[in-house]
């Protein structure tokens, strides 16, 4: 298994959320001290980096990749 957090499947969150509008719902959550966990990016099966800052309110991105941003790790072609 590997120790790179976002190989294994774990979200990463933001570090950073610009001055624009927060959508309603992490104003909400923020409210109560707390941060939606799918706010950000994640990797999911098969090879796809796929991004949220809207907190499911608009649609996610997703794109196909070959190599982990965070650790470099190449990643097996989507089908095997």
């Amino acid at each position: 298994m590997s120790a790179c957090e976002f190989c294994n499947g774990e979200m990463i969150g933001t570090d950073y959320v610009g001055n624009g509008i927060r959508p309603m719902m992490v104003n909400l959550m923020c409210l109560g001290g707390g941060f939606p966990s799918h706010y950000g990016i994640r990797f999911e099966k098969p090879n796809l980096l796929c991004f949220d800052n809207s907190c499911g309110e608009y649609a996610e991105g997703q794109i196909e990749i070959s190599h982990c941003p965070l650790c470099g790790k190449e990643l097996k072609p989507s089908d095997e």
